[in-house]
């Protein structure tokens, strides 16, 4: 699979908060990350203090990621752009 850097930027204030609300209220680390056959979103980057968020991917194709997030409940709520990359390097 390739590595992706989803941009998203929400619709409206309304998505933004409930975006938060999701996050917040989530049991655990794993259960709001969107997860198909052909797209695995890895790490959620989030800030309350910015109408963007971040998300590392891996997946097949720009497409899956896309038709990933169309298929989840954060569909609707924010608009997205990838971006392929090629060096990912962690601590």
């Amino acid at each position: 699979m390739k590595k992706f850097i989803a941009t998203h930027s929400f619709v409206n204030k309304e998505a933004q908060e409930i975006m938060a609300r999701i996050l917040e209220t989530r049991n655990a680390d794993t259960e709001i990350l969107i997860r198909s056959d052909r797209a695995v979103n890895k790490d959620i980057f989030y800030s309350k203090d910015t109408d963007l968020f971040y998300c590392l991917w891996e997946a097949e194709s720009e497409a899956d990621i896309h038709q990933a997030i169309e298929n989840s409940p954060g569909n609707g709520l924010f608009v997205t752009m990838c971006t392929e990359i090629h060096d990912h390097v962690t601590a």
